[in-house]
């Protein structure tokens, strides 16, 4: 018994060291960048009466919003009510019917974070050619995310999910652009890479419009909340 309980004391003082290792990197997170354009425009887009529909089934309607210069705006609701066709009928991918007004100040140049990333695919090299970003920057990105080196030689369809996401994110990351729609950026992204896209949005305060559920992020990152 004296044995099993010096045992069993040993793997709770494991256990615990484990734990403080892990809250203490979590303190320390690595910082991300985020290449945000300067703009002199305070409202960025502003959304008016929008409500989106397929035939056989009703998703949002008469949503009213707006984004300025240095907000970071949620979208929260349940799955199905149209948080990530809202992001569609701003950048024009909505496919069923659409009313309403989508209004953008002028040049502006957006970035997004979608869910479905399934055409990304070949080298990190060429993907970061047809996105436009810089290599070594995005790169750089992918490193502090925790992606191992050995992985920048592997096609992008041949990654495991948490890396596709982790190109994804960084693509958005490393692209100039002055607002940010982020669809469920936390999707397969550990504590820790949690930690730092939080870290980065209150540093940074980049102006953006979020589908996220976890409360945590929302309550540490949202200025301003929307129900749908």
């Amino acid at each position: 018994m004296m044995k099993k309980a010096t045992i069993m004391k040993g793997r709770l003082d494991t256990a615990i060291e484990e734990r403080k290792g892990l809250l203490k990197e979590i303190e320390n997170v690595v910082p991300l960048t985020i290449n945000v354009l300067p703009t002199n425009h305070q409202l960025l887009l502003s959304i008016n009466d929008l409500t989106l529909s397929y035939p056989t089934k009703q998703l949002c309607s008469n949503i009213t919003a707006t984004i300025e210069k240095n907000e970071q705006v949620l979208l929260c609701g349940n799955n199905g009510t149209g948080k990530s066709s809202i992001i569609n009928a701003i950048i024009g991918t909505f496919s069923g019917k659409q009313s309403g007004d989508i209004l953008f100040s002028s040049a502006l140049k957006i970035s997004t974070v979608r869910q479905d990333y399934s055409d990304n695919h070949g080298s990190l090299r060429s993907f970061a050619s047809s996105s436009k970003i810089n290599y070594d920057q995005f790169l750089n990105l992918l490193r502090k995310l925790g992606m191992e080196r050995a992985t920048f030689n592997v096609p992008i369809e041949e990654m495991s999910m948490g890396q596709q996401k982790k190109v994804e994110l960084a693509r958005s990351l490393a692209e100039p652009a002055h607002l940010y729609l982020w669809d469920e950026p936390l999707n397969y992204l550990d504590t820790y890479n949690q930690q730092q896209l939080i870290q980065l949005i209150q540093e940074k305060r980049p102006p953006m419009l979020i589908v996220e559920h976890d409360q945590n992020f929302i309550k540490q990152t949202a200025t301003k909340k929307i129900e749908i």
